[in-house]
């Protein structure tokens, strides 16, 4: 299964992601800022990276600028977060290299195929609890 960083300000969003998609066997690493998530992207191998545009210390969109810029050969599939009233930003993050953007809030339904969708499987139904 995927290892997945998720970098959002707002804990109740990284622990429905935790909880959605640890249920389906993926192992999620959160942070609370931009400085942390790029970090942690450095010091280890991601799949997927989940940015929320509105981060501190770093933005998503330089969370991202620097993940693509990178020299490193394993690259991520990066999907930028946002609430509704950030559309304009869309633009942006496809211009710097981010292979999908969503907007919050998000539904249980959108995650179980937006999951399907990310790892191009069935995950209608999860293998295992969340603990």
């Amino acid at each position: 299964m995927a290892r997945i960083l998720v970098a959002d300000t707002d804990k109740s969003v990284r622990d429905f992601v935790r909880l959605r998609l640890s249920a389906w066997g993926h192992q999620i690493v959160p942070y609370a800022d931009g400085a942390s998530a790029l970090q942690a992207w450095r010091d280890e191998q991601f799949d997927v990276v989940l940015l929320d545009l509105d981060l501190p210390r770093l933005t998503g969109l330089e969370v991202l600028r620097a993940i693509r810029s990178s020299d490193r050969l394993d690259r991520p599939s990066v999907v930028m977060m946002a609430q509704h009233s950030q559309r304009a930003e869309a633009a942006a993050a496809f211009e710097l290299g981010a292979d999908e953007f969503v907007f919050k809030p998000f539904t249980l339904g959108f995650m179980s195929s937006f999951a399907g969708f990310l790892f191009n499987t069935d995950e209608s139904e999860p293998t295992r609890l969340a603990v």
